[in-house]
C-alpha cells in the first residue's frame, strides 16, 4: 500500500475537519459520511479485539478529514473494541478495500526517536530529511480537531492548513527494535 500522502499530485493539504462522538458517530454513518464497509475491513485485522459489536461501544468517537483535493478520511475510535491501529481504504479500480493492522511491537515503541533524529540533522547539515510540512498539516489538522470538539462538534473549514508538499518516496517510518 502506498502512504495516503504518496498519491497523485502530491498532498494538498487540509480543506475541513469534524469530532463527532456518541449516536452522531452512526448516524454520520447512514448519511455516507464516512463508511462502516471500511470500518468492517479494519477490524477483520485485528488481533486482540474484544467483544461486542461497534454498534454497541459507549462512546465511539469519530474524527472526520477533508483534503483540498477531494480526498477523505476517517478515524473510528472504538474504545474498549479496539486496542490496536486498524485501517482500510478504498483503492480507485478496486472491488473490495484494502486493510492492515497497523502493529507496533512493544520494542519500537519509541515513536519519537526519527523526529528527534531528523531535528537534529536538520541542525547540523541545515537539510532536512522529510517534509517539515507534514509536521505542520497533522498538527494542525489534530488542533482543529480538537477545536471542533469543544465548540460542539461543528465541521470547521480550515484554510489556513493548505499545505502541500510532495513526501518522499522512501518512509520515514521508524523500523525495527531501538528505534
Amino acid at each position: 500500500m502506498r502512504a495516503a500522502k504518496r498519491r497523485k499530485g502530491g498532498e494538498s493539504g487540509v480543506k475541513s475537519v469534524q469530532h463527532l462522538e456518541g449516536a452522531a458517530v452512526w448516524k454520520a454513518a447512514e448519511e455516507g459520511r464516512w463508511s462502516k464497509a471500511l470500518m468492517r475491513a479494519a477490524l477483520s485485522r485485528g488481533l486482540k479485539l474484544g467483544t461486542g459489536s461497534p454498534e454497541d461501544v459507549k462512546n465511539p468517537v469519530l474524527c472526520l478529514v477533508e483534503y483540498n483535493d477531494g480526498f477523505r478520511a476517517s478515524i473510528l475510535m472504538l474504545g474498549g473494541l479496539v486496542s490496536e491501529y486498524l485501517m482500510a481504504l478504498k483503492v480507485k479500480g478496486k472491488k473490495e478495500p484494502d486493510s492492515t493492522n497497523c502493529y507496533v511491537p512493544t520494542e519500537n515503541s519509541n515513536n519519537f526517536s526519527p523526529l528527534t533524529h531528523a531535528i537534529a540533522n536538520m541542525y547540523m547539515t541545515g537539510e532536512r530529511l522529510y517534509p517539515v510540512e507534514r509536521t505542520l498539516l497533522t498538527t494542525g489538522a489534530l488542533a482543529n480537531i480538537m477545536e471542533s470538539a469543544h465548540s460542539g462538534h461543528r465541521r470547521l473549514e480550515t484554510p489556513m492548513l493548505k499545505v502541500a508538499y510532495k513526501a518522499p518516496e522512501k518512509s520515514y517510518y521508524a523500523h525495527g527494535a531501538g528505534s
